[in-house]
This record gives C-alpha cells, structure tokens and sequence, in this order.
C-alpha cells in the first residue's frame, strides 16, 4: 500500500543502482533503456522495474531462475509504480508540497541504512566506486525518490482520511476465519537470571581514561582535530575514517555501549567536545555534528581508548558468578541475590525476572542449557559475549497457537490494515480512470 511503504526504494542495496542507471548488476547482462509504461506523458523505465524486480527477489529469498514466479512479480511491480505515478500526478495538481528539510531527513536516513548494511564509510565509497555512480549522484535519485514517496503518502493521507474504525466483532471474525494461517507461538521459557559483567581491571580503565582526558585538552586547545585525533588514537577501526558513528537513534547502542554511553551522547550540544565517557569497550570522547530538535537521533563521531579485557579480568568474573550459583544452590533467595548481585539493572530490580522468552531466541549454547533443566532448577553459570548468566528455569511451554487474547491487539492493527488497504484500492482505481495508461510490457 503506498500509504505504508516510505521511501522503499531508496532503501534498496547500493547494487540496485547500477540497474536504475541502466548499467550492469550482479552478472546480469547490460539493461535496454527502454519506456514500458506511460502514464499521461510520463515513462516508467524498464531499469526502474527491474531494480524493484531485483530487490523484492533477494528479499523475498525467490529463484531468480523460476521464469513465471519472476514474470508475475515484475507484472506487479509494474503496476506499483503505476499506481505511483498516478497518485503523484493527482498530487503534483492539487498542490501537495513537500518540505526540503523532510526530503533531506529521509535522504540522510536512506544513505545511513546503506552505510550500515555495507559496514563501514571505506566500503560504502568502495562500493559506490563499483557501481560507477558518486555519493553527489545518489543522493540526488534519493531525493527525487523520497519527494515522489512522501507526496504520495502526504496525498493518500489527506485524501483517505484516519485509520479504520474496527469493531471487536470484526476482530474476532478475522481471528476465527485465519486462526490457521496467523503464526505459531514459538517454544517458549519462563527465567529468572543474574549477569555479571566481564569488566577490564580499573587500572586499565583509569590509564584509559587518563590519555582520553589528555586528548580531549589538545582538541579544545586546537592543537589537534577530532577527526585527527581519532585516526592518531582511537582503538575502533572507524577511527580510519575520523571516527565517525554516522547517525544514531535512541536505543541503537544501549544494548552494545550502556545507558550511559547513551545517556552522554544524546545531552551534548553540537560541537562540544563532551567528558570522557565509559562504556565496556573502554573510553570514549564524544563530538555531536548535529542533533534531531525532537530528539530521535544524533550524528556524531568518537575517539575509542580500550580498556582491554584480559584473561585475569574473565577469571574473576567467573569466580563471582561461580560464588554466586554456590550460594543460591544452598539455598539463598534467587531473587534476592538477583537484585544484590546482577549487574542488568532492568531485571536486577525484579528479581532477575526475564518472564517469557522464545526458547529459539537465546542461541543455541544457551538454548542448549536451558533445555536440560527441569523447572525450577538452577543452571551452572554460562559464559555469553563478556557477560557470565545464572539461569533458574520457571517454566516452559510448547509452541502452540496464540490464544485470541495474546493477539488481539496486532489483529485490530491487521484489520485496520485490511480495510484501509481495499479502500486505497478503490481509490486508486477511480483514480488511474482519469489518467491515460499504456503498458509495453
């Protein structure tokens, strides 16, 4: 539905360019340029499906050797972008406009999706250079991409009004009439854990934090850049390239760096070399470049000094977790030790408590222990990416169907989804009347 898809293309791989320039991509032979569709006075290429057509393949994980799957798709991708155009020409007449700084956002957002799926700024320029097209080039298509996309869904908005309304009865027929195809729900334990963090020694972290403060002097001095501080100093390789995160939302590296980290990040001012910060890397220097007003994100770049964790420092968390199991295995309230011992702060404070978890989710070294318990035992300590885990197993069930109750709130969003989809349908119907269409396909 195009009210839903939000610069979709522009979130492609960088090798589908190459075919909406008409080039070559992934061995397949040089593309005519050719019009398969008009619409009015305005073409539709043959390149521009057959990038979509590249995409939703891969995507879709479909043999690109099965000729008539491979020919319906490109039927219906053809007449997407029809239905495109055809509201963006309704668009374009009402004067529907779209602000430059959106188009930008979106540009940016599209360009660090690809920053991030190719892995860093070096292969990113690598790539581009592969695909013969520069990152000035891009961003151009990206921006005549991200105005056609928001028109149209500006436009659909406006034109098709608020979600759905959807009674419960309609909710409840939908659940009964596709209880057998609406997923299964996994295998699932109930847990409690305690964590202790695999820490570097504190003298480590304080030379650490020494040379990060001894940095930060010379860049405020002016006697270094960032960016050359962080290609002279920093311990991540992206120090190569300056040092720079590119942007960041809320929640992309709390996981990985710590609420701290985060906390640090999204207080500075742009252009403020911030204090030291410590994560479990070690210690950063933070410059924000710029900042989302209402928060969502930043564009920043940091300087990394490791703290390195060494055997000794793995050693003894091993032996606080071992002393931990000891104590809780004699007896001691899991619970309690939880919240004196476990170092997540969002479970410590429930008493480690995990509640339910898809057995498939926790890997299979873990996945593996947890099978071997029985409900209510305690698991030997377990060692996952520089954490060690106590697991006591509660519970466990068996996949299964969800209950109507556990689903009914993503089934009034599917029906809402539903309706709203055969109204856009109608609409767009009535719509491609007014216009003229021929396809060449």
């Amino acid at each position: 539905m195009a009210t839903k898809r939000g610069l979709g293309t522009a979130s492609a791989l960088l090798g589908l360019l190459a075919l909406v320039a008409g080039g070559v991509c992934q061995g397949q032979e040089q593309l005519l340029e050719r019009v398969i569709a008009v619409v009015d006075d305005e073409p539709i290429l043959f390149s521009e499906v057959e990038a979509g057509l590249l995409m939703t393949v891969q995507s879709l994980g479909i043999d690109p050797g099965d000729s008539v799957r491979v020919q319906e798709l490109r039927e219906r991708i053809l007449e997407q972008q029809i239905e495109q155009k055809v509201v963006y020409l309704e668009a374009v007449e009402e004067g529907v406009t779209v602000r430059s700084e959106e188009i930008a956002t979106a540009v940016e957002d599209a360009l660090a999706r690809n920053r991030e799926q190719i892995g860093s700024e070096e292969m990113f320029q690598i790539q581009l250079q592969l695909e013969g097209i520069t990152e000035e080039e891009l961003r151009e298509r990206y921006t005549e991409q991200a105005r056609v996309e928001i028109t149209v869904a500006r436009f659909a908005q406006a034109m098709l009004g608020p979600e759905e309304s959807v009674t419960p009865e309609e909710v409840r027929d939908y659940y009964e009439e596709n209880r057998g195809e609406l997923p299964q729900r996994e295998a699932a334990v109930n847990l409690q854990h305690i964590l202790i963090a695999v820490r570097a020694d504190s003298q480590m972290v304080r030379n650490a934090l020494d040379l990060a403060n001894d940095v930060a002097a010379q860049i405020r001095s002016g006697e270094i850049s960032f960016a050359d501080a962080a290609r002279a100093y920093s311990d991540d390789p992206n120090g190569r390239e300056g040092g720079d995160l590119h942007r960041i939302r809320r929640g992309d590296v709390m996981g990985k760096l710590g609420l701290e980290f985060e906390e640090a990040l999204f207080s500075l001012e742009p252009n403020v070399v911030g204090a030291p910060v410590v994560s479990p890397l070690g210690c950063h220097l933070l410059l924000v470049h710029e900042k989302d007003p209402a928060g969502a994100w930043v564009h920043a770049s940091h300087v990394l000094f490791a703290a390195p964790i060494l055997r000794a420092d793995r050693a003894r968390a091993d032996r606080r977790a071992d002393e931990v199991y000891q104590r809780a295995m004699a007896g001691e309230s899991f619970e309690v030790l939880a919240q004196r011992y476990s170092e997540n702060p969002e479970t410590a404070a429930a008493g480690g408590n995990l509640s339910w978890v898809p057995l498939a989710a926790l890997g299979p070294e873990v996945g593996a222990v947890i099978e071997a318990l029985s409900v209510g035992e305690i698991g030997e300590p377990i060692a996952v990416e520089g954490e060690v885990h106590i697991f006591r197993l509660l519970g466990r069930e068996s996949e299964r169907n969800f209950a109507f109750e556990e689903v009914e709130a993503e089934l009034v969003q599917w029906v809402q989804a539903r309706k709203a989809e055969e109204r856009y349908r109608k609409w767009v119907e009535e719509l491609k009347k007014k216009h003229y269409i021929e396809r060449r396909l």
